[in-house]
């Protein structure tokens, strides 16, 4: 879910807190809240589940 100058954050403090942001400001684009399939702001757990069945199936590309 990353890329050369694509970066995600974690919130850490506040009213954000526990959700994942994109980093778009080498695009332009600014920070901006990742939501779920749903539409529902997009938690670190969810994110991390994602992450690991992108690279499973990277790595095993007959998992999916």
């Amino acid at each position: 879910m990353t890329g050369c100058s694509h970066l995600e954050g974690l919130v850490v403090t506040g009213p954000a807190r526990g959700r994942m942001w994109a980093n778009g400001i080498m695009s332009d684009e600014g920070f901006q809240p990742l939501f779920d399939d749903d539409g529902a702001p997009l938690g670190f757990a969810r994110w991390y589940l994602r992450w690991l069945e992108e690279a499973e199936a990277q790595v095993l590309p007959s998992a999916r």
